[in-house]
């Protein structure tokens, strides 16, 4: 028995997670350790808070930028931050709940929304 929202939000982002975890587990690759020029932990992508989940990250259909799509995931409005650190590029923007988010990101770091068509919203 549910005894709060809070403990109810609990439930459904550990669901979502073993969901995930289980849809799309992750492959472990092994690697000697060497000399380079990059830190020995970084991520390619971060996103926060932990309710807002990019579900989509790839290349545009029609050229190089990235496309970066976002739900947010425990029926909260949220003020959503992505961030890529590579190209420095990191923005913040409102998240209703259950609502879902497209970007189109340049190589430049540069970041505007999109439809899920890719195409501007106007």
């Amino acid at each position: 028995m549910v005894t709060s929202v809070a403990c109810a939000c609990q439930i459904e982002a550990w669901v979502r997670e073993a969901a995930e975890a289980f849809n799309a587990p992750l492959a472990a690759i092994n690697a000697e350790v060497h000399d380079g020029v990059l830190p020995p932990r970084q991520s390619f992508l971060s996103a926060s808070p932990e309710n807002a989940m990019v579900t989509v990250l790839k290349q545009a259909e029609d050229g190089e930028d990235l496309i970066v799509r976002c739900v947010e995931t425990h029926g909260q409005d949220v003020e959503a931050t992505i961030r890529i650190p590579h190209i420095s590029a990191m923005w913040s923007f409102p998240l209703g709940h259950a609502e879902i988010k497209s970007f189109r990101v340049g190589r430049d770091g540069s970041v505007h929304e999109i439809d899920l068509l890719e195409d501007d919203i106007r």
